[in-house]
């Protein structure tokens, strides 16, 4: 009697340090794979290289200084082959921007010749994609919104009059990135329509000019017809543009 209850113990003990042996091994992959998970998705800017300065030389190639290397970035106006030789430093052929959480740089470049593109380098990827293409028209003004929202007001700069038009264009940068792979396929966005979004400018009588930000609101800026200074024809809060 002694001997069968001495065996059961042993057994239950065996037992006991089974189940827990396999609970230990079944908590611990879940935690494992969800700490490799986070590490792959986790793209934030602040564990990636931060882009501290950018400068355009009379060659229109780029000089991109981050926090750990300086880098040089070829536009399609510094293209040898191109039959029209641009000036940088004349003309202010690429604008460009770096986003406020410093992952980020936009810049316009040249498409096939005459149209106008949008271009952004990740610090996240090291990599430049191109995220839109405006068409050949010119750009009066780009900037990043809080939150890596990139605005671009364009048009034709040499429509005077009357009914001169222009566009505004919103992109989500922030958001582009955080659904990457997805959302970039061959280094161009996939669908455009969920991360851009577009509003027309018009003024009656006079020339828009550029936007200014200024106390939460983005303020579009014309000089009217007989008029040689610039007025606030419209001003969209930055809420509007972003939801």
């Amino acid at each position: 009697m002694k001997k069968t209850t001495l065996l059961s113990i042993i057994i239950s003990i065996l037992l006991i340090i089974l189940v827990l042996f396999f609970v230990f091994k079944t908590d611990k992959k879940p935690v494992s794979t969800q700490i490799e998970k986070e590490t792959t998705e986790n793209t934030e800017p602040s564990t990636a290289k931060r882009i501290l300065s950018a400068s355009v030389n009379e060659n229109c190639i780029i000089t991109v200084q981050t926090s750990d290397e300086k880098l040089d970035i070829a536009t399609e106006y510094s293209n040898e082959k191109s039959y029209t030789k641009y000036n940088c430093l004349e003309n202010e052929y690429v604008l460009h921007k770096i986003s406020p959480s410093q992952a980020y740089f936009a810049y316009t470049d040249l498409s096939g010749g005459l149209d106008t593109s949008f271009k952004v380098y990740s610090g996240v990827l090291n990599k430049t994609f191109t995220l839109y293409t405006l068409g050949p028209r010119d750009i009066f003004s780009l900037e990043f919104l809080p939150q890596d929202y990139l605005v671009i007001l364009s048009g034709y700069k040499q429509e005077t009059g009357t009914n001169q038009e222009a566009k505004l264009t919103v992109i989500n940068i922030k958001k582009i990135f955080k659904d990457y792979p997805a959302s970039i396929e061959s280094n161009t966005l996939k669908n455009p329509d969920e991360y851009i979004k577009t509003m027309p400018v018009s003024i009656e009588e006079g020339k828009i000019t550029r936007f200014e930000l200024k106390d939460g609101y983005l303020r579009i800026l014309a000089v009217k017809t007989g008029e040689t200074k610039e007025t606030n024809i419209k001003q969209i809060p930055y809420k509007t543009l972003t939801n």
